[in-house]
Formats: C-alpha cells, sequence, structure tokens
C-alpha cells in the first residue's frame, strides 16, 4: 500500500460514522515554519527507502489532541507517522471494561493501515495513558490476531508514567479532569476515592469475568503500576523515562523503581529526570533537552536492528537545566 492508499485507508477510518473513538493518524511532514524551533542538527531522520517507523501517542486524562499534536510533530519531522489516542479519563476511573475495546481497535489500525512490516513504539503520557497501553500490550501477548507486531516492538517512551494509586495523585488527577476549584476538590476528593474504591469492588468480579472469559488480556485487570512492575517487560525492547523531581501527581521514586525493573530484565534503559518541571510539563519546560532525548532514543533503537541480543548498558541522565 503506498502513500495515497494509505492516506485514503486513513480518512475512511477516520470517517467511519459507526465508530466514537476519537483518535487521529498523521504522516511524515516537513516542520511548519513556527516550529521549526525545535529540529536541531543531531537529530537523525528515518531514511526514506526504510519503513516508517509508528509511534503511538497515549495521552494522559484530559488531554486534548490539540496537545498531543505537538508531541506528534516531533516524531512526524523525523520521519514517523503517528498515531495518537486519549482515553476518557471515566473510563479509566469507573469503566475499565470499556478500554480493551479500545486497545484492540488501536492495535487494528496497523493491519488496516498495511503497517505490519513498520517499528513500532509507544510514548505514553501518565497513569491514563499508560493503563491504554497496559491493555494494548496484554493483548500483543496473549491475542493471537496481535502476536505479530510483538516482533516489530522498538522501544517505549515513558512521559510522566507509571505511579502508584495513592489518594493525593487521585485527588490531582480528578482536580486536572474535571477542572474543579482546589479548594472543593481537596474537600471531596477522599470521598470521591472511596467511591472509586468501593465501585471496583463491586465491579471487579463482573469485569474479570468479561475479560478472562473472552481469553484476551487476562493480567489487565491490575492497576497499571503492579502490571507494568510485575507483568510487563517492555518486550525487552529500549526503554525511555522522562520524569521530574517534583511532580505531584508521579512520583520520580515510582518511576525509578520501575526503570530499575526494566533494567533487571536486560532491557536498555535512559533515564532524564528534570529538576522542576510539573507533570507532563517536561517538554514545554526543558523543550531542547526534551526533543533531542526523544529523538536520539528513536534514532539508537531503530539503528539497533538485533536490540534484542545487544544491550549497549543503561544509562541515567539527570539534568539540572534553567
Amino acid at each position: 500500500m503506498d502513500r495515497d492508499e494509505q492516506e485514503e485507508a486513513r480518512d475512511a477510518l477516520l470517517d467511519d460514522g459507526e465508530d466514537d473513538m476519537e483518535f487521529h493518524i498523521t504522516f511524515p511532514s516537513p516542520m511548519a515554519k513556527d516550529d521549526e524551533e525545535i529540529i536541531h542538527s543531531d537529530m537523525i531522520f528515518v531514511p526514506k527507502e526504510d519503513p516508517e517507523p509508528v509511534v503511538y501517542l497515549l495521552g494522559w486524562a484530559g488531554a486534548l489532541d490539540k496537545h498531543l499534536s505537538k508531541y506528534s510533530k516531533i516524531y512526524e519531522s523525523t520521519g514517523c507517522i503517528t498515531i495518537r489516542y486519549t482515553a476518557p479519563a471515566e473510563y479509566i476511573f469507573f469503566s475499565p471494561e470499556k478500554i480493551n475495546p479500545l486497545a484492540k481497535k488501536l492495535l487494528d489500525l496497523i493491519e488496516e493501515m498495511s503497517l505490519e512490516a513498520n517499528p513500532v513504539f509507544f510514548h505514553i503520557f501518565s497513569n491514563n495513558g499508560a493503563t491504554v497501553y497496559q491493555y494494548m500490550a496484554e493483548n500483543i501477548r496473549t491475542n493471537p490476531n496481535y502476536q505479530a507486531i510483538q516482533a516489530n516492538i522498538r522501544g517505549h517512551i515513558f512521559d510522566s508514567s507509571p505511579g502508584r494509586r495513592t489518594c493525593s495523585s487521585f485527588v490531582k488527577a480528578t482536580s486536572a479532569v474535571l477542572g474543579a476549584s482546589h479548594w472543593l476538590v481537596r474537600l471531596l476528593g477522599p470521598y470521591l476515592l472511596l467511591i472509586f474504591v468501593l465501585a471496583k469492588a463491586l465491579t471487579r468480579r463482573v469485569v474479570g469475568l468479561m475479560v478472562n472469559g473472552s481469553g484476551e488480556a487476562a493480567e489487565a485487570e491490575l492497576f497499571v503500576y503492579d502490571y507494568i512492575l510485575k507483568k510487563d517487560n517492555g518486550f525487552g525492547q529500549p526503554q525511555l523515562f522522562l520524569y521530574s523531581k517534583t511532580d505531584d501527581v508521579i512520583l520520580d521514586h515510582d518511576v525509578e523503581e520501575i526503570a530499575a525493573a526494566r533494567e533487571k530484565v536486560g532491557c536498555d534503559v535512559t533515564k532524564i529526570c528534570y529538576d522542576d518541571s510539573a507533570h507532563v510539563q517536561h517538554f514545554r519546560t526543558y523543550r531542547e533537552s526534551y526533543v533531542s532525548a526523544v529523538s536520539s532514543f528513536v534514532a539508537k533503537a531503530l539503528r539497533n536492528e538485533d536490540n534484542r541480543a545487544i544491550r549497549t548498558g543503561p544509562q541515567s541522565v539527570a539534568t539540572n537545566e534553567t
């Protein structure tokens, strides 16, 4: 399938009136003049003769496509295809049984767009994006329809992700999604968390039957942090962690525990810990460093075609930018 046919297939998928799932697919394109400042000389572009990498951008709670598209431009300008999607926060909090069908639709795009030979990356934002990845990863492992994708996975970028579920992080995430005033959320936050826990307890058996009964995504019911820590090894591929010491939603030591677990199973791990950027604000605060880290990571992973066998060793980069 050539580019024109791929674009026609994309337009047909986006125009499908029977599907209320809002996602966006963008092909490589030159950087607009207003965005040229994010490109610099050390960025390595994907050779035209090679299949373009496909990057799944899985958004944080409340992220709009106009937010994800800013990250998408980094990849598009270096020769990548991007698929952008943000799961509704209410699904993550209260209706996790709705996530698995969405995860399968995202994976189906690989075949529907004739991208079976293309390298695949996951760029995962916060726990919202990590939960969608959780269901995608479990389907890749357990569903025969998607296991062929595993051979093409080349790496993961965890941006402000993942973190443990705490009362504080729940309140802050709820505040961001609902847009409620600070004092009101803090007043009602513990009660919202209690409702959430009770709802999870009441639906756990039903959700478990729905998921396990289908033979797909059997482990997806675990909370995302526990799943990524205990069940997911990143398919043995390189991992980039972008996080901050001052993130009050996803704590730095939670991210470092996940990174250490990936190092333990032999993944090539790179950690970029910023001093003072807020949750999912590392690109905005440290633009040049962020773009350099992401583009270098992808270029390195693509150069290392045998990255399951060749390990360059974990790297750790601490930044102190002003």
